[in-house]
């Protein structure tokens, strides 16, 4: 895994443990996904870190609007990893 993948896992790892520290209690697996007009985040057509495996663009998806969403769990906030 590339050193992105394991920073991605560090910072939702400590997302979690302040949830708990808090006495916050979310379960980030039931939720929706949500329209955000302030993703997609970057553009992973020309993002020389995804391989084509994982890219949709450079697997040939035409559209992008799934790219627009976001996973909203139902009673607390997902902290935004981007940085």
């Amino acid at each position: 895994m590339g050193s992105w993948v394991h920073s991605s896992l560090s910072l939702l790892l400590i997302v979690l443990l302040l949830q708990q520290v808090r006495g916050q209690k979310c379960d980030y697996f039931q939720g929706s996904w949500v329209l955000d007009p302030s993703y997609p985040l970057y553009n992973g057509s020309s993002c020389p870190l995804i391989q084509r495996e994982f890219s949709c663009q450079k697997n040939g998806r035409p559209d992008q609007m799934y790219a627009e969403y976001r996973w909203q769990p139902h009673g607390c906030n997902l902290a935004s990893l981007y940085v």
